[in-house]
């Protein structure tokens, strides 16, 4: 597989994506991108910071160079993106779903690349 980030798995509240385990910070931004424009045109002017505070990483895939990362797609209000509003995930809420991605998933997470240790505002 090549470098570039693939989308592995699509949930009602959230995309598991497949990425290098050493991605470099150009290819994390171009991510970002790639993930902010999955969720389609109102989404166009959020922050990528606060598409970045909702990725969750760390998690093993088939292939021993890359890792699969979780998008809480959930922890949006589409309908706010409607009109423009968005913000940063709250420190509280990220140590939550985290914890929970974690439990729900411990065979597959391992804790290793990006987005493991992301902190917001």
């Amino acid at each position: 597989m090549n470098r570039e980030a693939v989308m592995a798995r699509w949930a009602l509240l959230g995309q598991w994506w497949c990425v290098p385990v050493d991605q470099t910070p150009e290819e994390g931004a171009t991510f970002l991108e790639q993930v902010r424009e999955t969720l389609g045109e109102d989404f166009k002017q959020c922050p990528l910071k606060y598409i970045e505070d909702r990725l969750y990483g760390g998690f093993k895939c088939d292939e021993m160079d890359r890792r699969h990362v979780y998008f809480a797609v959930g922890e949006y209000s589409f309908l706010d993106a409607a009109i423009g509003k968005f913000w940063a995930n709250h420190t509280a809420r990220r140590l939550e779903t985290r914890s929970t991605l974690r439990d729900n998933n411990l065979a597959s997470y391992i804790g290793d690349g990006p987005f493991t240790e992301v902190v917001t505002a």
